[in-house]
């Protein structure tokens, strides 16, 4: 290499400092994105918020209580769309096709403050019905449906090797032998 830079005549020491600088900026593009904490009312509850790449379109904001660090709900943007999740099942939903009214507008954490707050404080889901793991790991799912005054209900029964098994115990948050657990609404995600 020093070949090359001789007949460059170009000082080895400058091009080894300048690879080094590169090498520092890729490190650090590797590395995890700084962590911003954002304003909350809550005292007791922390927003903090980070990128995770698309050129900030790709954000994560989460809620936790301070003292425990434990996740109360999360709001991010996958570079298209956003979503949310919250304790204690953590089931994503999707809010809005697109992040563009975040990521385009001048007050980025001011709308993300504003939403998560909008979306902590609205009541959750109300279950569908419930879910049971038997011993042999085969999953029970009751479910009841009311609509214009018509009230229906359904059993379903899953075993390991179903299709749809390992969606629903995602679903729910995790089920162990003996579990129930209630399912909320299925949201579709497209």
């Amino acid at each position: 290499m020093r070949r090359i830079i001789r007949r460059m005549r170009v000082p080895w020491k400058a091009v080894l400092a300048a690879t080094l600088l590169l090498a520092a900026s890729a490190a650090r593009a590797g590395s995890p994105h700084d962590v911003y904490t954002l304003p909350w009312p809550d005292k007791k509850l922390q927003l903090t918020y980070h990128t995770c790449g698309c050129a900030d379109s790709c954000w994560v904001a989460e809620l936790r209580e301070r003292r425990t660090k434990r996740l109360m709900a999360k709001l991010r943007c996958d570079c298209e769309r956003l979503l949310f999740s919250r304790s204690p099942a953590f089931q994503e939903t999707v809010v809005a096709p697109s992040c563009d009214a975040f990521n385009d507008g001048s007050d980025k954490n001011g709308r993300i403050v504003a939403e998560m707050k909008r979306l902590v404080d609205a009541e959750p889901a109300s279950p569908i019905g419930s879910v049971m793991m038997l011993k042999d790991r085969t999953l029970v799912m009751d479910l009841r449906a009311e609509t214009g005054g018509a009230v229906g209900h359904g059993q379903f029964v899953y075993t390991p090797n179903d299709a749809e098994y390992a969606g629903i115990v995602k679903h729910v948050g995790g089920l162990k032998p003996g579990e129930e657990k209630p399912v909320p609404p299925f949201v579709d995600a497209k």
